[in-house]
């Protein structure tokens, strides 16, 4: 299913790419395309679920995988469905092919800073638990320059959250949440580990909704949680890390 999707999403980047700019070439899990000044590499990683672009010089300098500079990144599994593989070829295709004369004006695309990268990693797993999402992620794709995590977090991610948590009808839906929130604590950046902690759990304050979540969420989450609970109210942005640092350090798990 993988492969296939990835085969979907390579046959609409090239009807969107224009072949006289670019040569394709195409593996299993990775494509190319090529041109006299730069090279472009879209590759799905199945480890983490996401597909990448990448972008490097093409010159006779450039011939190591370490030269390759991270433009773009999206989730990216078996579940996916068309609508998100055409977003994600919209986007990775306005970058190979420029802006066009009726984009809206921005900035010109520059690659994504990790922390920004990983920002935009996690609202795209939190599309799975909320579809809706896909829409307001684009918009917001298209209006900054640079995705906004901690602002995307708390004005379109935590309400959908709270929503789900106040109704408490779609208990699936909540335990589905929960463990894609411990996991993603598990394996992502301190700065998103802030942004699950401080940015939404948080934020969940009525004892219902808190017993809700905490009955399906890991050990490591939970006691992560507790520990964040010391910096609520002050005046902490989840996306400074050392604020991050000093609360992991804090709290009794390793």
């Amino acid at each position: 299913m993988l492969n296939s999707n990835f085969d979907m999403l390579y046959n609409s980047l090239c009807e969107k790419v224009s072949s006289k700019k670019f040569k394709p070439e195409k593996s299993d899990t990775q494509a190319l395309f090529i041109n006299e000044s730069f090279a472009y590499k879209v590759e799905v990683d199945p480890r983490d679920s996401r597909v990448y672009l990448h972008r490097r010089e093409n010159s006779s300098d450039s011939e190591q995988d370490g030269d390759w500079t991270k433009v773009s990144e999206w989730a990216f599994d078996d579940e996916i469905d068309r609508k998100s593989i055409k977003l994600i070829c919209d986007d990775f295709a306005e970058t190979l092919n420029g802006p066009g004369k009726n984009n809206l004006k921005r900035k010109s695309k520059k690659a994504l800073p990790d922390e920004t990268a990983d920002e935009l990693f996690f609202a795209n797993r939190m599309v799975n638990i909320f579809p809706e999402l896909r829409d307001e992620i684009f918009i917001e794709k298209q209006c900054y320059s640079e995705f906004r995590g901690t602002q995307f977090v708390k004005s379109s991610i935590l309400p959908k959250i709270t929503e789900l948590l106040e109704k408490n009808k779609d208990t699936r839906k909540i335990e589905k949440l929960s463990k894609l929130l411990s996991d993603l604590y598990k394996s992502s950046s301190l700065n998103i580990k802030s942004l699950i902690t401080m940015g939404i759990l948080n934020n969940i304050t009525d004892p219902e909704q808190i017993g809700a979540v905490q009955k399906y969420i890991d050990n490591n989450l939970s006691s992560a949680w507790s520990a964040s609970l010391k910096f609520k109210d002050k005046k902490v942005k989840p996306d400074k890390l050392k604020f991050t640092t000093r609360l992991l350090r804090n709290s009794s798990y390793k």
